[in-house]
This record gives C-alpha cells, sequence and structure tokens, in this order.
C-alpha cells in the first residue's frame, strides 16, 4: 500500500497532531451553533487517526476526548470563534492513506530499549544535561556502553539510532536536565489548571491530550502540535 502522512512527514506525527485537535472538535459539537462544523472535523479527524495507526495518538484522543464530556456543556464559549477554528484546524488535514501497524511486541521492546538508555544519560547529566540538540550523542554514548557488554551478533542486532527519546519528558530532562523536564510538567498542569477554571474544556483537552502524547512520542518537536499549544 502507498503510505502517506497527511503533509506531517511520518504517520505517528500526524497521529499526534490529530489526537491534540480532536478536543476542539468535540467541543464544537457540543455547542448548538457549531454543531454540523464540529461533527464534519470529528468525522475527518477520526479517520484520520485510524489511518495513522499511532497508538500514542489513540490513547491520548481517548483520554482527552473523555475529559471533554466528562466537562459540563458550556453554552457560551469564551474562547473567540476564530481561535477555536484555528485550533481544529488539524482536523481537515486527515490525510487518507494506507498505513502498516508494525508489531506491537517489537516497537515496545525497541522503546523499551531506548527508554533505559535515555535513563542513564539522565543519571550521567542529571542537573544540566547533555545540552540542547545534543540527545543523540548522550543516547548513543550509553548505548555504546550497553552493547559492549553483548557478543558481537547480539549487539549488531541491538543497535537502535534514536534521534529523539520518545518522550519529551525525558529528552528534556537528557538534554537540559531534570529541573527543565520537571518544570515542563508543570509548565503543562498549570495550564490545564487555567483552562479548567475557565470553562475552556476543549482547549484543556488538547493540552491533556499533548500530556499523554509527550509520553509516548516526541511533539515538543514537531511545528503542529506546538502551534496547538501556544494557541
Amino acid at each position: 500500500h502507498r503510505e502517506s502522512a497527511g503533509g506531517h512527514g511520518n504517520p505517528d506525527w500526524l497521529g499526534l497532531t490529530l489526537a491534540i485537535g480532536l478536543p476542539v472538535c468535540v467541543q464544537l459539537a457540543r455547542n448548538d451553533r457549531r454543531r454540523p462544523l464540529g461533527i464534519a472535523l470529528i468525522g475527518v479527524v477520526l479517520v484520520g487517526l485510524y489511518l495513522s495507526h499511532s497508538r500514542t495518538g489513540w490513547v491520548a484522543a481517548a483520554i482527552a476526548t473523555a475529559v471533554v464530556f466528562a466537562a459540563p456543556c458550556a453554552k457560551a464559549a469564551t474562547s473567540t470563534s476564530t481561535t477555536s477554528l484555528l485550533f481544529a484546524g488539524p482536523g481537515l488535514g486527515g490525510h487518507l492513506g494506507a498505513f502498516h501497524e508494525a508489531d506491537v511486541g517489537r516497537a515496545f521492546a525497541g522503546r523499551l530499549w531506548i527508554y533505559e538508555r535515555s535513563v542513564e544519560v539522565v543519571i550521567s547529566h542529571p542537573i544540566l544535561g547533555v545540552g540542547l540538540g545534543r540527545f543523540g550523542f548522550g543516547y548513543l554514548e550509553e548505548q555504546g556502553r550497553a552493547l559492549s557488554l553483548l557478543k558481537i551478533p547480539d549487539a549488531a542486532r541491538g543497535f537502535v539510532n534514536a534521534t529523539t527519546a520518545h518522550d519529551d519528558y525525558l529528552q528534556l530532562a537528557c538534554e537540559s536536565g531534570i529541573p527543565s523536564a520537571i518544570c515542563f510538567a508543570v509548565f503543562l498542569a498549570r495550564t490545564a489548571s487555567a483552562l479548567f477554571s475557565r470553562a475552556t474544556y476543549g482547549a484543556l483537552g488538547a493540552v491533556v491530550a499533548f500530556a499523554i502524547c509527550a509520553l509516548g512520542d516526541s511533539p515538543l518537536r514537531l511545528p503542529a502540535p506546538v502551534l496547538l499549544l501556544a494557541l
């Protein structure tokens, strides 16, 4: 099958973007005046999410949507129509295509290996990290130490060229130290709290989706998710 990433460069990245945009689409559908638009966007986003085969995106979208449904249905939106439409816009990027789903066991084993090496980087550089943009260097150094303990054939098969930690909290801790990772988590928590107090539930769901995506991938290093977070 011909693969496509909806203009995002990678099917998983498309899934992350759609997961962050979905809660705002759901909130639009809960508003009487914008229901047709919200329902149309939800349909496109769900199709795009399915085709992306992004497991991280699926989990984030499900939990974030549940957050929006659990919130009271606000008749008066606290954000402007323009901002809401910009936030929901990624739903239009649900490009149709066919994707192959990677083997779950193999994918989990690969992520676990990357996480273990990333934790070792954090342990070696807990306060200042290895420097912005230098995750790959720190990771390869720790991976070299781990592979040196294996037999040569096993080491050759076990090598993983990870350009990110596939976890933004870990990556921040690797590059900028544990304090930076804590600041990022506090930023997301305070943002979510502020949106909840303002009854901006669609945007609240989007922040929750971003926080979950950051546990299993690297939305902080992708233009579209960062733009949505800024909005």
